[in-house]
């Protein structure tokens, strides 16, 4: 469990320091940056407790059931709950995890698209053999997506 110093800081302090925290993650410039920095400053279970706040959230945007996301998550339905009280304020949090949901989803929908395309290739001929593949790849892909 994470644990913050008993020793309080002044405010000035702590909005100068929290600036600067948040204008190193503003000025990271890729995937691979972030997770570096990420990997350096965040111990493992505090990656995977972030990750399920906004998991939490993409589940129920997407209207799964609190059991269903305490069983797949392994988070409490008081937890889901604490969350779903957040996501229905309209609060930043809904539209970061409403962003995301939306991405996931264009990407779904893309693949969904070059899965038919290689289906059609994949129906038959000499050639097939190669969108059979390409199908069973972009199938794999799409299941990885939440």
């Amino acid at each position: 469990m994470t644990q913050v110093s008993k020793y309080r800081l002044s405010e000035e302090i702590k909005k100068q320091i929290e600036d600067l925290f948040f204008q190193t993650i503003a000025s990271l410039t890729s995937k691979e940056k972030v997770k570096e920095f990420f990997d350096e400053f965040l111990t493992k279970n505090e990656k995977v407790m972030f990750s399920k706040r906004l998991a939490i959230g993409i589940f129920l945007a997407r209207g799964h059931e609190y059991r269903e996301i305490s069983r797949v998550l392994k988070v409490s339905t008081s937890t889901i709950t604490s969350f779903a009280a957040i996501y229905k304020l309209e609060s930043n949090y809904k539209r970061i995890v409403d962003r995301v949901n939306k991405n996931i989803e264009s990407k779904k929908n893309i693949l969904e698209i070059a899965e038919s395309i290689a289906s059609i290739g994949a129906v038959g001929g000499a050639k097939s053999a190669g969108w059979f593949e390409t199908r069973n790849e972009i199938r794999k892909r799409k299941n990885k997506l939440l």
